[in-house]
């Protein structure tokens, strides 16, 4: 219920903004050379506006795009809990070892999130049956992994949520976008099959704007929630079965690929309004999509090139100098038998599955 009152409003909020930003800001009249007839713009704010119904319907679904992107950042560090996992399964870890369940409860409550929930439920179902005389070993494994499971369960669809609308959105905004195409191609022509043996220059290059700008709004909504995605889902595929390094909070993918298309991002949309005299240079930035040529998006690939150049670099001299310290791995022992138990204190598979 509380999610589908969430995305009502979504809906109906970012549908408001979007009508206010069509029709009072891209439709100023001081964005037109006749004022309140707002037929022949002046500036690109008011070529935007002769984009016509489709606009504003591209800008509600690029809005709501960029919210659903926020609330899932949001979200998903909610469901990291209040403390570094690390830490958290460590001290969980140290009062499952000395015996301690109810600390390591505790230790959940203080920490929060999916993980600590689901650690939190298969503690208290274990520290339920421990005492059943009825139950041995193998039964009291059972049933805490099926509580594991079931709160597992719980906690997925929360992770998850508003993935669905994300994709359908980036769908259908390469749709709409791909409609103000044709409906501002089909303009352009009626205009100039009405106008005879003289075309009325003004009309067919307002109709030909609406369809270019039409296909630009749409395929840049489009290409924000899919290629945001597919950079973390396949990166995060890459980074695990590729690389063989355990990241199961996604941060390289989050942080670090998606990052690094931020960057590179602005070398194709930057689109001259901000960056006059930063850097000392002189005019505003604009990327290869706005007519700034090649220029800016090589800075930027350079750029993008020196941040995995000096991470990568200054993290592989930290992590050999913990290595020969502290050392990073854990014993060959630990390493055969897997580290959901010596890590996690529970395990990972059905009890029917260990050797």
């Amino acid at each position: 219920m509380k999610q589908s009152i969430f995305l009502s409003t979504v809906i109906v909020v970012t549908a408001v903004v979007a009508f206010v930003i069509f029709e009072f800001v891209l439709g100023n009249p001081a964005n037109f050379r006749n004022g309140e007839l707002r037929t022949v713009p002046d500036n690109l704010l008011g070529t935007v506006y002769t984009g016509g119904i489709i606009v504003p319907i591209l800008i509600g679904l690029t809005l709501m795009n960029l919210t659903l992107v926020f609330e899932r950042i949001f979200s998903l560090r909610k469901a990291n809990g209040k403390r570094s996992i690390t830490v958290f399964l460590k001290g969980v870890q140290t009062h499952l070892m000395s015996g301690r369940i109810d600390d390591a409860i505790k230790e959940c409550d203080a920490q929060r999130g999916s993980a600590a929930n689901i650690i939190r439920t298969g503690l208290e179902r274990y520290k339920a049956v421990a005492n059943e005389k009825g139950f041995d070993a193998q039964k009291k494994m059972s049933e805490t992994q099926r509580a594991i499971e079931e709160a597992t369960s719980l906690e997925t669809p929360l992770l998850e949520r508003n993935l669905i609308a994300l994709s359908t959105i980036a769908s259908i905004a390469t749709m709409f976008g791909l409609l103000g195409t044709v409906i501002g191609m089909i303009r352009a022509f009626t205009a100039l099959a009405k106008a005879g043996g003289a075309p009325d220059a003004i009309q067919l290059s307002i109709g030909i704007s609406e369809a270019l700008i039409n296909t630009a709004l749409g395929l840049l909504a489009a290409i924000i929630g899919i290629v945001a995605g597919l950079l973390v889902v396949g990166s995060i595929v890459f980074v695990e079965r590729v690389l063989k390094v355990d990241d199961p909070v996604g941060a390289v993918s989050v942080h670090g690929v998606n990052g690094l298309w931020g960057l590179i991002s602005l070398g194709l949309f930057a689109d001259g309004t901000y960056g006059n005299g930063w850097n000392g240079v002189e005019g505003t930035v604009r990327g290869l999509f706005y007519g700034g040529g090649g220029g800016q998006l090589a800075a930027q690939v350079i750029d993008a090139v020196v941040v995995v150049i000096w991470a990568f670099g200054l993290m592989y001299v930290f992590f050999r100098i913990q290595k020969r310290v502290q050392g990073i791995r854990v014993t060959r022992d630990e390493e055969m038998i897997g580290l959901d138990v010596p890590e996690m204190g529970v395990p990972a598979y059905p009890a029917s599955l260990h050797l």
